[in-house]
């Protein structure tokens, strides 16, 4: 009716679905960012060994 302000069902599962989507991409950054930072710090270590000869 005209008063309802209430969001329709579908707007409802639209958010959800778009909240939904930025949780699985901040998910996915914060994965790529560690496995960046620890493959960052392995490269480090190797590069300070002395060479074997």
């Amino acid at each position: 009716m005209f008063g309802d302000r209430t969001p329709s069902e579908a707007t409802e599962t639209e958010r959800e679905s778009g909240r939904r989507v930025g949780a699985v991409a901040l998910l996915l950054v914060a994965i790529l960012g560690a496995l960046a930072v620890a493959l960052g710090a392995r490269r480090r270590e190797r590069s300070t060994l002395e060479p074997p000869f």
